[in-house]
């Protein structure tokens, strides 16, 4: 859960500041403690640290006049990547209630705008706020003063864009001799409009605005700090407070036994959630969520004491976030600070919260921390291939054709095709194998066993302390150790063995191997799914087959039964010996338990399979093929390779 600290800011002049881009970029929009103007701040890596791309001057905003001061400010995010904003000042200026638009593809402004030039009397802590429909329209709510009987009353007025021109202002509240401010405002249907607001402290009201004509203005239970939000099935939710008890109240009813001053609620489809400070326990941060008709247990997200105001996403409009994401900003006396709370949905079924313990519950959807995002490095199949290989070792020997494999730390040699492995050694001598001792030596048809060394020459053994070996019709009489191989003698001290038509010479003993192993890497995406690459990018096998750990495959929230396939190199039908599926995974650090299947498969037919539940580290699984699953291989050239998520809890 990341947290940041943005530097010094007014909490009092913004509720909707924050924004999410497609892409996952954070906005923060900041007014300048002394309302001076407003900052625009960028995180591309989820809220852990932020960067200044901008800034606003309050004259730049509303076109100077009387002294310029951003006393009200608000932002949505449509679906094009604009962030729209409203800005309001207190004093007479040019752009009274102003609006301009951010544009996220390379951070830049617009030109500010006038929507209304009225004035609102130095009233700096009354919010303005905006919202976006369908069409990318944008709708906004703010206050301006109207004079009845000689006394200056606050009103809400509603305006929206058409084209380039804004509506002239409506006004939605109705009495004439009380104040009204506070308007929060969401758009549902594409084009019904509705607005809560406060009037004097006292009463919590909303108004509907239908096809550009509006509803009779109703109150409901509550005296301040009213909200609204609209969920993915059109259902609205109003919230307020009381001013003396602080009860906390959703559509009139109260919630639960919650005490708090301050409450922003948001909704992922159809779920709301509602944060808030709790006045009976410091004033902390808690959250809690209604999935259907009853309330979670609360959750303290946030222990930073002294809590002046909370400010999230305009969630209920274009709302891009994650499901698995709250964004909000909070303030710390004047100190702004960013809070991200990640989590995790995984059904439609009610979702529950998850702090530091687990929930057990019959439901499958749960809140959870961070984490839950399996990545897949490496895919590879290894096989022995058609051709023979030398190997040069003290320790273990393999036989090729069909002969079993020797493997022994004694010393193993070829006699016909069968291993031999014994501490004596053993050599072939025509279809008889000599064991003894003693060093036997072919001569002729018979076996000469004898401390002596014999060697044939023609039809002549020739017994000598000498060593004497045959190259040819010529006798080599040397103290080293020579040996025949084709017409060449090798004259050594190591040990010098014949494999096919390659002599391996070295210190160590060699052997002759198995064939050379083929090693089978994905060369073609099968079927992706919503797994992507270290780039974002959608092609797989290339991060999967390139033998390094700083590309791979990912899935950036774990959901069970999501895959993808990759289709391997076309391999040789393999001699006798091991195949082994090997693969290397991990699971981003975090709370969820994330569990893999990797199967091995020709076509559409399992040949085997591995499930693993991943760590917090790189691991790599080998799962050796048993003599079945080998024997059902019938088309090397055919083999795939599927890693399914099989669980997140």
């Amino acid at each position: 859960m990341p947290t940041s600290t943005l530097g010094s800011a007014q909490p009092y002049a913004a509720i909707h500041n924050v924004v999410t881009t497609s892409g996952g970029n954070i906005y923060v929009f900041q007014v300048d403690r002394y309302y001076y103007g407003i900052t625009v701040w960028k995180s591309t890596d989820g809220g852990s640290n932020f960067s200044s791309v901008s800034t606003q001057s309050a004259d730049t905003i509303h076109g100077g006049g009387a002294s310029s001061y951003v006393y009200g400010f608000g932002a949505a995010i449509d679906g094009a990547g604009y962030v729209h904003c409203i800005a309001q000042d207190y004093a007479i200026s040019t752009r009274h209630t102003a609006y301009n638009k951010f544009n996220t593809a390379d951070d830049t402004w617009g030109t500010w705008e006038l929507i209304d030039a009225g004035d609102v009397e130095n009233n700096q802590n009354y919010l303005v706020d905006i919202a976006i429909d369908s069409s990318n329209k944008p709708h906004v709510v703010f206050i301006k003063t109207e004079t009845n009987m000689g006394n200056d009353y606050y009103r809400v007025y509603y305006s929206n864009k058409t084209g380039a021109s804004w509506l002239t202002a409506e006004m939605v509240s109705t009495a004439t001799t009380s104040a009204h401010y506070d308007p929060f405002i969401v758009v549902r249907n594409s084009d019904i409009v509705e607005v809560v607001y406060n009037k004097t402290n006292s009463v919590t009201y909303y108004r509907t605005r239908t096809s550009g004509s509006w509803g009779t203005e109703t109150s409901y239970t509550g005296n301040e700090v009213p909200r609204i939000t609209v969920t993915s099935d059109n259902t609205v939710y109003r919230y307020s407070h009381g001013i003396s008890n602080y009860y906390l109240y959703e559509n009139s009813s109260r919630v639960e036994s919650i005490l708090c001053s301050d409450e922003f609620v948001l909704n992922k489809g159809t779920t709301r959630y509602l944060l808030y400070d709790d006045n009976s326990d410091n004033n902390y941060i808690k959250m809690i969520k209604n999935s259907g008709s009853s309330w979670s247990t609360p959750v303290t997200i946030i222990t930073d004491t002294l809590l002046y105001s909370l400010q999230t996403e305009n969630s209920y409009n274009y709302h891009y976030a994650a499901a698995s994401r709250i964004n909000l900003v909070y303030y710390s006396e004047y100190t702004m600070k960013f809070f991200g709370y990640d989590m995790v949905v995984r059904s439609s079924k009610p979702a529950y919260l998850k702090g530091s313990t687990n929930v057990t519950s019959s439901k499958h959807v749960y809140l959870e921390g961070k984490g839950g995002s399996p990545k897949i490095h490496k895919i590879k199949v290894v096989v022995p291939g058609k051709h023979d290989t030398a190997t040069s070792s003290r320790t273990y020997a393999y036989l090729e054709g069909y002969a079993p494999s020797a493997k022994t730390r004694q010393l193993a040699y070829l006699y016909g095709a069968q291993p031999v492995s014994s501490r004596i050694y053993s050599y072939i001598q025509g279809s008889t194998s000599v064991i003894a001792n003693k060093h036997a030596y072919l001569s002729g048809g018979v076996a000469v066993a004898s401390h002596a060394h014999a060697f044939m020459q023609g039809g002549v053994v020739i017994a000598s302390s000498s060593d004497a070996f045959l190259r040819g019709g010529v006798i080599v009489v040397d103290r080293k150790g020579a040996y025949a191989i084709g017409g060449v003698v090798l004259t050594s001290r190591s040990l010098a063995y014949t494999k096919g038509e390659t002599t391996a010479r070295a210190n160590q003993k060699a052997y002759l191997s198995g064939p050379q192993n083929q090693t089978l890497v994905p060369i073609l995406d099968i079927a992706s799914g919503n797994w992507i690459n270290e780039l974002s990018g959608s092609e797989l096998y290339p991060s999967l087959a390139d033998g390094s750990d700083t590309t791979y495959a990912w899935y950036q929230q774990a959901s069970a039964g999501e895959y993808f396939e990759v289709k391997l190199t076309e391999g040789d039908v393999p001699a006798v010996g091991d195949q082994t599926l090997i693969w290397r995974a991990y699971r981003k650090s975090g709370a969820l338990s994330v569990t893999l299947k990797c199967e091995l498969r020709q076509g559409t037919d399992i040949i085997a399979s591995d499930q693993q539940t991943l760590t917090d580290s790189v691991q790599q699984f080998e799962y050796v093929l048993s003599t079945g699953e080998k024997a059902s291989i019938s088309d090397y050239t055919n083999l795939r390779v599927r890693v399914t998520i099989m669980e997140v809890s």
